[in-house]
């Protein structure tokens, strides 16, 4: 190896150390934002769980996730805003993990009439 690939390969390995510290301090960032959101939950805060079910008040607009389930996990692969309009009653399939979430993603009720809908949003926009 000469003295010119040498350095090659050494700023390739410096750059790859600089985005692995980047992306360490970017989940360490997140990690402690998602601990803050935590610690300000209002005292009394009624957390969602498994099995409740919403009625939207309004029209809503909302990411519509689209997911590849297997037998042990799901992938989302595309995410794109949708309306769920007023009315619409949307369900909580699983349980959150409310020491680690502050967020949780519902199922409409009518899903198997809306899937068409929905995946039209996703491609208008």
């Amino acid at each position: 190896m000469n003295e010119r690939s040498k350095h090659d390969v050494s700023s390739i390995e410096g750059g790859a150390i600089s985005f692995q510290q980047r992306l360490e301090m970017k989940l360490k960032a997140e990690e402690e934002r998602l601990k803050e959101a935590i610690a300000q939950r209002p005292s009394g805060l009624r957390l969602p769980h498994r099995g409740f079910r919403f009625r939207a008040l309004r029209d809503v607009c909302v990411d519509v996730v689209a997911s590849l389930r297997t037998l042990d996990s799901v992938s989302p692969f595309e995410v794109k805003p949708g309306v769920v309009t007023k009315e619409e009653v949307l369900r909580l399939d699983y349980e959150p993990p409310h020491a680690k979430s502050i967020q949780c993603s519902l199922v409409p009720e009518r899903y198997d009439e809306l899937e068409m809908s929905l995946s039209d949003q996703r491609q208008e926009s």
